[in-house]
């Protein structure tokens, strides 16, 4: 995306929406490792390959 600084389009109002979208989705992403990680973590012990 190539915008100009002349551009008034893309105030600050704008960048924070940008933002706080992939915040959301940074955090979201993180959750989804986190339990899919535990999940995996779980099968292990299970099937004995970590103890």
């Amino acid at each position: 995306m190539t915008t100009k600084l002349s551009d008034k389009s893309l105030q600050s109002e704008d960048v924070q929406k940008i933002a706080e979208t992939q915040l959301k989705f940074d955090d979201k992403y993180n959750d989804f490792l986190k339990s899919s990680g535990k999940k995996l973590e779980d099968y292990m012990k299970k099937e004995g390959i970590i103890h």
